[in-house]
């Protein structure tokens, strides 16, 4: 489901953020509609959202980053959902260019003037 769906959620990630930075987290994290009326999405980013639709009476924390630097996993584990997420998941490979995309995705954090939060690394394919 997408984020637009539950805009409550949205809401409470940027609970107590002037509406300047939530602006300022949303040119970051959101893409502009290519053309007519459709949607914002999520971007593809090294720092992506972590889990944005959380609870957050739950998980109050607010906006959080993960980084995960390979896809896939050797454990194997019965529980893991990135099973059926991703193609060739018990053969870990890392991500493309992960360093060129953390240092662009740096420089766009500190041209917007955003605030630190926290950073989650590899939260979906290494369970240490």
């Amino acid at each position: 489901m997408a984020w637009t769906e539950q805009p409550e959620a949205w809401d409470a990630l940027f609970s107590g953020l002037s509406a300047e930075t939530r602006c300022r987290f949303e040119q970051y994290l959101l893409t502009k509609p290519q053309a007519g009326p459709g949607k914002p999405t999520l971007q593809s980013r090294a720092f992506a959202l972590y889990d944005p639709f959380a609870d957050r009476r739950l998980f109050p924390a607010g906006v959080r980053y993960c980084l995960s630097i390979f896809a896939g996993c050797t454990h194997g584990c019965w529980y893991c959902y990135t099973r059926n997420c991703i193609t060739g998941v018990d053969c870990p490979r890392p991500k493309a260019g992960p360093l060129a995309q953390a240092q662009r995705d740096v420089a766009a954090l500190r041209a917007l003037d955003l605030p630190p939060v926290p950073l989650h690394i590899s939260n979906s394919t290494d369970p240490f």
